[in-house]
């Protein structure tokens, strides 16, 4: 099956939208589908604006807008992507679910998974880059030395793979880790989750900052939906376009939704060169997990091109979800071309 290829700052084909035949009905007329991501876009970039937040160069043009197609998907091509897994609600979207598949190409490998969720305690005037400095620091110092690679040994612990979340509640921020790990052997989970969240604790100690030992750190089997949880800074499934939640706080998008800019800002400033997805060294040689493949230039045609002064439009009214839907509505195009014929008069007009 061929994937998509990972986004990059200049990348120029964007957005690929598969055709969905229970839902053609929906586009009935103009206006009526707006993807939510296309405006959650618009008030990320005005809330950062003034910063260097890579999010700011999303969509913008760089050359001819075009509207092309290859079978039932479509996709803009021409303008930037900024590949910003944190900022963007665009391009976090498809990354995550790459990512995602990867990670349930790892499910498969045979291995029994588990997953650990580790935290660490907050209060309403914690900054963001603080709390996630000690979260980083007291993990890193988790797996290094000596007991480290005794604990891997007792409990066959052969590959993992880590993420990032964060939430803002009523004790402010709340960043937590969640660590999928694949283990050879059977193991007492009790066991194995005592021990880890003992030594979990007196490291957090360590960096100046405190665990509970009871809630400090969390340990579940896992299955092939893994994925979900260390993929939650998407805004949820490619395929359906619907949004997470997770009911213990308010994510990212829920803060740019609601315009809290202050805390939006922070958040991009502490999120700043974070790694979204990590795996263990040789994790994908052991799991079999294997790089997507990028599809063909050549499978792609263009349906239509769009003037810069109409893409101004369909861009500040979060229309790119619609023009998308529309280049595979029909073989020919013409839903489309009528589209943005009549759009384009009532700017003229």
């Amino acid at each position: 099956m061929v994937k998509k290829a990972s986004l990059g700052n200049t990348t120029v084909n964007v957005s690929p939208f598969e055709r969905d035949e229970n839902n053609l009905s929906l586009i009935s007329k103009k206006d009526t589908i707006k993807d939510k991501k296309w405006m959650l876009l618009n008030k990320a970039q005005e809330l950062l604006k003034n910063t260097n937040a890579r999010v700011l160069g999303c969509q913008k043009t760089i050359g001819k807008v075009e509207i092309q197609r290859s079978g039932d998907v479509s996709r803009l091509g021409g303008v930037m992507a900024c590949g910003s897994v944190w900022l963007c609600p665009v391009c976090s979207q498809r990354i995550a679910f790459e990512r995602c598949e990867m990670i349930r190409q790892a499910s498969q490998s045979g291995f029994n998974m588990l997953l650990v969720t580790a935290t660490l305690q907050h209060n309403k005037g914690d900054a963001l880059s603080v709390l996630l400095d000690a979260l980083k620091e007291a993990l890193r110092k988790l797996k290094q030395g000596k007991w480290w690679k005794t604990f891997r040994e007792r409990f066959g612990v052969e590959a993992y793979v880590s993420s990032y979340e964060i939430t803002y509640g009523l004790n402010g921020w709340h960043p937590h880790s969640h660590i999928l790990i694949f283990v050879s052997k059977q193991i007492d989970i009790d066991e194995f989750w005592q021990r880890l969240k003992e030594k979990y604790v007196k490291v957090v100690s360590k960096v100046g900052h405190y665990a509970s030992l009871h809630h400090g750190l969390d340990v579940e089997k896992a299955d092939e939906n893994a994925g979900d949880y260390l993929t939650k800074w998407s805004l949820g499934s490619e395929l359906t376009g619907q949004f997470s939640k997770n009911g213990k706080g308010l994510t990212f998008w829920d803060l740019v939704e609601s315009e809290r800019k202050q805390l939006v800002v922070e958040y991009a400033q502490a999120t700043y060169g974070l790694k979204s997805l990590t795996w263990s060294h040789g994790a994908k040689e052991i799991l079999g997990v294997k790089d997507f493949k990028v599809e063909k230039d050549d499978d792609w045609k263009t349906i239509t091109s769009v003037s810069d002064g109409l893409w101004k439009v369909i861009k500040s009214q979060a229309l790119q979800g619609v023009v998308l839907r529309l280049a595979v509505l029909d073989d020919n195009g013409q839903a489309l071309n009528d589209y943005l014929f009549e759009l384009e008069k009532e700017v003229t007009n």
